[in-house]
């Protein structure tokens, strides 16, 4: 053998459950490889106190028998049906079962479909639900915490998330309970947090409760805008390009220009030459400033 077996694997002695002893020593079996005889007679040398009896006795039943097979299923028989659990002692360890430094998340979670099938639950949804809730029950303090941080939102986590998550923070705490203080933290930081509603599980882009049930089909949450304020005269209501004040200023603009405009028009002189003898002046003036009069025109043609 190229190890020895006492190192790998501790004598039964019947305080524990024989299945989960039986599933060592079939591991130990296979990688030796040793033959159903074989199988057979280690079985009962593993044995001790009251254990090694009933051993002992189930093998010499079968003394008589030449196929190996039946006699080392008839130990494991005998040895199950004397040190297998009861009903109630699975559901007791199912539910009161607590954690050890030498634990792991894959072995507890070995061990309780374990109970599980003494306890004759076979329907996949009940095993899952029983299987998370006795993983939860039995993880350090801290670490449940650090795990339950993920479920503030008001979705339950799966038990594959759970195991996952379990053993990274596991292995960030060495596996101690006494050394997760630091876990809880951990687990914020590194599953999502929203800064909307200051709550994991979700991102602000993915928020619900700031945009009023709706998801925000862009990243940011844009904050409500306020009142319309006009610029021109401090208002609320309106906008400067519909504000009634301005509207007036322009009207009142209007009327001036055209009051100019009928005031010059009306201090023009007025009569039945009038207006002719104001085209006679400008036009006068108009060659006094070329240098010359109309009558030197005349003259000089």
């Amino acid at each position: 053998m190229p190890f020895k077996l006492e190192t790998i694997l501790e004598p039964f002695s019947g305080s524990e459950d024989f299945g989960l002893w039986l599933r060592e020593f079939e591991t130990v079996a296979e990688a030796s490889r040793w033959s159903a005889r074989q199988r057979g007679q280690y079985i009962v040398l593993f044995m001790k106190g009251s254990a090694k009896d009933i051993a002992r006795q189930s093998l010499d039943e079968m003394e008589d028998e030449e196929d190996n097979d039946r006699r080392y299923a008839h130990v494991v028989r005998c040895l199950g049906q004397a040190f297998s659990l009861k009903t109630h002692e699975a559901w007791e360890l199912l539910t009161t079962r607590k954690w050890k430094n030498q634990d792991t998340v894959d072995g507890m979670v070995a061990e309780f479909r374990r109970y599980l099938r003494v306890l004759a639950v076979t329907s996949p949804v009940a095993s899952e639900i029983l299987l998370r809730e006795a993983l939860m029950a039995c993880l350090p303090v801290e670490v449940r915490k650090a795990i339950e941080v993920f479920e503030e939102d008001g979705r339950e986590l799966s038990l594959n998330d759970i195991i996952l998550k379990a053993r990274s923070l596991l292995k960030k705490c060495g596996r101690g309970a006494e050394n997760a203080a630091p876990l809880a933290a951990g687990g914020i930081t590194s599953g999502k947090y929203c800064h909307n509603c200051k709550v994991v599980g979700h991102t602000a882009a993915e928020c619900t409760r700031a945009t009023g049930g709706q998801r925000q089909s862009r990243g940011r949450y844009r904050k409500p805008r306020g009142p319309l304020r006009c610029y021109n005269c401090q208002e609320q209501g309106h906008i400067a390009r519909n504000c009634p004040r301005r509207r007036d200023q322009k009207d009142g603009q209007s009327g001036v220009a055209g009051e100019a405009k009928v005031s010059s028009a009306k201090s023009k002189p007025q009569g039945p030459l009038g207006g002719a003898a104001v085209e006679h002046s400008e036009e006068r003036q108009g060659f006094v400033s070329a240098g010359r009069l109309p009558g030197e025109a005349v003259l000089r043609m």
